[in-house]
């Protein structure tokens, strides 16, 4: 496992990945990274397809 996924993983004491002024851990970690990071949800349904994730797109999807 690299060290960002278990930073991803990891929970603080209490069971929470909010930091202390309430920012999320891994929102920020995203937001702040020098790469390009993906997000991918299938969703079901009819339509089927993929709701995709990154720091520049949110909620683009695709039908594949």
């Amino acid at each position: 496992m690299s060290r960002f996924t278990h930073i991803l993983l990891s929970r603080r004491p209490g069971g929470s990945l909010r930091g202390p002024k309430g920012v999320d851990t891994s929102e920020y970690l995203i937001e702040n990274s020098k790469c390009t990071c993906v997000g991918v949800q299938k969703k079901g349904g009819q339509n089927g397809g993929y709701v995709l994730n990154t720091k520049t797109h949110k909620n683009f999807w695709l039908l594949a």
